[in-house]
């Protein structure tokens, strides 16, 4: 089974599903992906790997690219801060397990 990014809108699972319809007389069977939790779904289609592969490949949301933005701007702004706090904590870890090792 492929793998299926999490909705783009709510961020729950998303699963494949068969569908059946009927317009005008004429029946269709295919499939669609659909988020399980708000419903958001692809196009139908008799495809089962195009329907994954239009879930997975669509484009970022204005939502997930603002929110692209700011991580970066975050990054970029406290950088050098959480960079020097890593190193910090690798520091005390490393002491902690020194102190470990040669207590008496």
């Amino acid at each position: 089974m492929n793998d299926l990014f999490s909705c783009p809108f709510c961020g729950r699972n998303a699963s494949v599903y068969e569908v059946e319809t009927e317009t005008d007389g004429k029946s269709f069977s295919g499939f669609v992906v659909a988020c399980e939790e708000c419903g958001i779904s692809t196009p139908a289609s008799n495809d089962e790997l195009k329907v994954i592969d239009c879930w997975n490949n669509r484009a970022p949301s204005e939502r997930e690219n603002e929110l692209e933005k700011l991580l970066a701007a975050l990054i970029d702004a406290h950088y050098d801060e959480l960079a020097a706090r890593s190193r910090f904590i690798r520091f005390i870890h490393r002491a902690k397990d020194f102190l470990k090792l040669n207590a008496d």
